[in-house]
């Protein structure tokens, strides 16, 4: 899920068909009062032209929303690559190259944060998860996680994505977790 703060609207995509299909983009609209009524959303035919996945790393700006990777559901996730733009704006959908997010471009159940106060349009950090060697992917059998001490980071100005090596106490791998980003007041950092 995603908030378009724009237009005050919610939208969900995407997550484990557990009816063997896919889904499609859904949103809705607070009403100020603590309700809502969820709809097929406004350009749900541009969105279908992109595969649904599950466990993608998601997050969003004030401007866009960003999905990285993920897999298509079924007994066997067969993992995707490339990372989903949706600009607010404009309501363009874009798939730009993953290449860079790992080895092979692919990315299962990660995390991403935006990280607003850095680079010209904030910088995506995408933490953690699968990284598949190919698309022979067998959801949570865990032989690819991605350790925590490589920090993922994605230039949305530049499209360049570039890697930190994180040091000190590392938590060991993971998959399926959250991550929480925030900017302490004046020291330029940002804490996840």
């Amino acid at each position: 899920m995603w908030y378009e703060p724009a237009e005050n609207i919610v939208y969900e995509r995407g997550g484990w068909a557990y009816s063997g299909g896919s889904y499609s983009l859904w949103s809705f609209q607070p009403d100020g009062q603590g309700g809502s009524d969820w709809q097929p959303a406004v350009g749900n035919s541009i969105a279908e032209q992109y595969t649904s996945t599950f466990g993608s790393a998601f997050t969003a700006s004030d401007a866009n929303f960003y999905s990285l990777g993920g897999a298509i559901s079924g007994s066997i996730g067969t993992p995707v690559q490339g990372l989903l733009t949706y600009d607010f704006a404009t309501s363009a959908w874009n798939n730009a190259s993953s290449g860079g997010a790992s080895p092979n471009g692919y990315s299962v159940q990660s995390e991403a944060v935006f990280m607003p106060n850095f680079g010209n349009a904030g910088l995506l950090a995408i933490l953690g998860g699968d990284s598949p060697y190919n698309q022979s992917y067998y959801y949570e059998e865990g032989v690819s996680l991605v350790d925590l001490s490589n920090i993922t980071i994605y230039d949305p100005d530049s499209g360049t994505w570039y890697h930190q090596t994180a040091t000190g106490s590392v938590p060991p791998p993971r998959s399926e977790f959250c991550a929480v980003g925030s900017a302490p007041p004046d020291n330029g950092t940002y804490e996840m």
